[in-house]
């Protein structure tokens, strides 16, 4: 079925592609499971949805839902997700940042006992995407075993999930602080009068990171005595530090706050435990964080405390979002070299 919007010559909003989801979520009695894909959300496009989705959910006990929105070049108001993890479980509500591709979808999927129903189109989760634009969509129905047919909808659905990060109360405040500042940056005219975007702040120039770094949490109580040994993730030190398994290395470990730099060995125990010492460790504030960036043939590393840079902080501590098991430490990669 062929769901259209816009506005047709009498003034009359035409919404197929909203009305289909809302009129659907009310009828349905098989739905188990919500998915909602949406490249741009606003709360004024959450709203037009926002009751049927809770009644969808309170109508039949363990159905489960969760929302998916881009929050690269800022297309998603803060709001908006504020809004989407007040007003659904806890868990629900997770953000795609730009990672080599673009996450660009604009869906529906309810996921039933006897199949699957999609409403794919063009309209984003707000106002005028549901209301007024100029969109076309579709509701499409299918049985599970299309469903789960290889190079479909499943398997497109679990390399968005990838990509994903769940979305916390720390990572709703960051993203609030660098939407704000996105919109306030200063409009430079061009020589044929249109605006353009100032130039980014790098990383860099606010103190932070280069691309390509490592960001970990310090946990309270790291080992070794005084509280100076790092303990790496296998990743880190496989991948980052070229740790071989059993093994030891050597680094040359510059710290960008005293100027010093040290040689310094990388182990693997053989007990899961790789550890590095930072004498630093046993003076700065917790909780802080540690990253470690790869220049040349030495490793750059600064740490970063609540306590003295909460701001700092918190961006970075945002980007560990990594964890060998649910009490180990976290820990991200810094994969962004401009920060608005």
């Amino acid at each position: 079925m062929v769901l259209a919007t816009f506005t047709n010559g009498r003034g009359r909003e035409i919404t197929a592609f909203r009305d289909g989801v809302v009129d659907f979520l009310a009828r349905d009695s098989a739905g188990q499971s919500l998915r909602l894909y949406f490249y741009s959300a606003r709360q004024s496009g959450w709203g037009e949805i926002r009751e049927p989705v809770r009644d969808w959910l309170a109508a039949v006990p363990g159905r489960q839902i969760v929302a998916y929105c881009s929050i690269a070049e800022y297309v998603t108001e803060p709001e908006a997700l504020q809004a989407l993890m007040r007003d659904l479980p806890a868990g629900s509500v997770h953000v795609i940042k730009r990672n080599g591709a673009t996450f660009h979808a604009k869906a529906v999927v309810v996921i039933r006992q006897d199949g699957v129903v999609a409403f794919l189109g063009s309209n984003n989760l707000t106002g005028p995407g549901l209301l007024r634009n100029l969109e076309l969509g579709a509701e499409i129905a299918m049985s599970l075993g299309q469903y789960r047919q290889a190079l479909g909808l499943r398997q497109w659905e679990r390399a968005v999930h990838r990509r994903a990060v769940l979305l916390t109360r720390d990572g709703l405040a960051i993203y609030r602080e660098e939407y704000r500042a996105h919109a306030k940056r200063q409009r430079l005219p061009t020589i044929v009068g249109q605006n353009r975007m100032s130039k980014p702040r790098t990383a860099s120039s606010l103190g932070l990171p280069p691309a390509g770094s490592v960001v970990l949490e310090v946990m309270p109580r790291e080992t070794g005595a005084g509280g100076t040994q790092l303990q790496l993730p296998i990743l880190v030190a496989r991948s980052f530090f070229r740790l071989p398994p059993g093994g030891s290395v050597f680094v040359r470990l510059h710290d960008v706050r005293t100027g010093q730099t040290r040689r310094q060995s990388i182990t693997d125990y053989g007990n899961n435990t790789r550890r590095l010492t930072i004498s630093r460790l046993t003076h700065d504030t917790r909780p802080c964080v540690v990253w470690f960036a790869r220049i040349g043939g030495r490793y750059e590393m600064d740490i970063v405390s609540d306590s003295e840079d909460p701001t700092g902080y918190r961006r970075l501590l945002g980007l560990c979002i990594r964890q060998t098991s649910s009490v180990s430490k976290r820990w991200g990669a810094y994969e962004e070299s401009v920060v608005t």
